[in-house]
């Protein structure tokens, strides 16, 4: 049975305020939330509440940069234990490198402005370390494996697909 809810013209009547302010799907969320903090921050603005909705703004990158971060050290700790395995890689294992080229791929779609980071080596090593530690704990022999991240942006986004015999 279909539920109907009585109309409210009071509602109805609202404009749709804002909607040209805040987008609903920017280009690029992470520099769309750096662009507004920096124009919150603007003299112009009384200082308490632009300082408040600033630091929600930047609060976009700032989880933009997270999970893209989680995605690079999910891709390179499955590369690292595919790459220094004994193991044949299974199709299944194969198929999880190809998900998480995607899933990263996707996120820097949806925010351009985080390519960057693929190139800074504080944030690379940062990502290789995060990679290393979650081997680490299901018990991957780390001390096997390098001390720096052995793929450079274009291996890591579409490099070949590892072939369980580097060790």
């Amino acid at each position: 049975m279909e539920r109907s809810y009585p109309r409210d013209p009071e509602w109805e009547a609202m404009p749709d305020v804002g909607l040209e302010v805040w987008p609903h799907s920017p280009p690029d969320t992470a520099a769309y939330g750096e662009a507004r903090a920096q124009a919150l921050q603007a003299p112009e603005v009384e200082k308490p509440f632009s300082e408040n909705l600033a630091n929600e703004a930047l609060d976009i990158p700032r989880s933009q940069e997270r999970a893209l971060s989680y995605r690079v050290s999910a891709l390179m700790a499955s590369l690292a234990r595919l790459n220094h395995c004994d193991d044949e890689p299974t199709q299944a294992d194969m198929r999880l490198i190809q998900e998480q080229r995607m899933l990263v791929a996707m996120q820097l779609a949806g925010s351009p402005s985080l390519q960057q980071r693929l190139t800074n080596p504080a944030w690379v090593a940062d990502c290789w370390s995060d990679a290393l530690a979650s081997l680490g704990a299901i018990g991957v022999r780390v001390e096997n494996l390098p001390e720096d991240c052995p793929w450079d942006q274009d291996a890591l986004l579409d490099g070949p697909q590892p072939n369980g015999r580097n060790r």
